[in-house]
């Protein structure tokens, strides 16, 4: 708004000047024929004189003008490129937002995963010591005496290594899901 109101006084101030020297040299005309040669020479040039002023002073307002509207114009570049700067602050963050959102999504499912798996784990590891403490706590003559023949004897103590080679792969496995849920957690 500001610059066209500076573009309209500088086509007002040019006009001014137009109107002022168009009546100044109709004055001048009209006074020549009036006059002597001498002083229509004087009176011409006081003519030029206050035109030549009136025209230093247009002059100078219109480059007050010019310079307050290039002001103006370089305030309002300056106010876009930070407001462009701040646009792409807020996208950035925007971006930074997602990718955290992101991470804490497979992260939580990550975590989920691994407490089930655990889980899992825990159960057939106590299912296991219950079985070896249960033959444990039995006599081997006794377990001798249930089979009823050697062959089957033999089998349920291979199913008893078994059971021990189990337990020591679960809880093989169970530290390392631990020592994973861990790192995931940051705990």
């Amino acid at each position: 708004m500001l610059i066209i109101s500076g573009r309209l006084r500088n086509i007002y101030a040019v006009s001014l000047v137009f109107l002022f020297c168009a009546a100044g040299l109709l004055i001048a005309q009209y006074r020549i024929h009036a006059q002597t040669d001498e002083e229509k020479r004087s009176t011409l040039q006081k003519s030029l004189d206050q035109m030549e002023q009136e025209a230093q002073q247009l002059d100078t307002f219109i480059g007050q003008t010019h310079q307050e509207t290039q002001s103006l114009a370089s305030a309002k570049k300056t106010l876009d490129a930070e407001v462009k700067r701040r646009e792409i602050e807020i996208s950035r963050l925007a971006l930074s937002l997602k990718e955290t959102t992101f991470e804490i999504t497979y992260k939580k499912s990550g975590i989920a995963e691994l407490s089930k798996k655990i889980d899992k784990s825990r159960r057939g590891l106590s299912a296991s010591i219950l079985l070896l403490y249960n033959y444990d706590e039995e006599n081997p003559l006794t377990i001798l005496l249930k089979h009823t023949n050697i062959s089957s004897f033999f089998q349920s103590v291979d199913a008893l290594g078994k059971v021990q080679t189990n337990i020591q792969a679960s809880l093989k496995n169970f530290r390392g899901d631990r020592v994973e849920l861990e790192s995931r957690t940051g705990s």
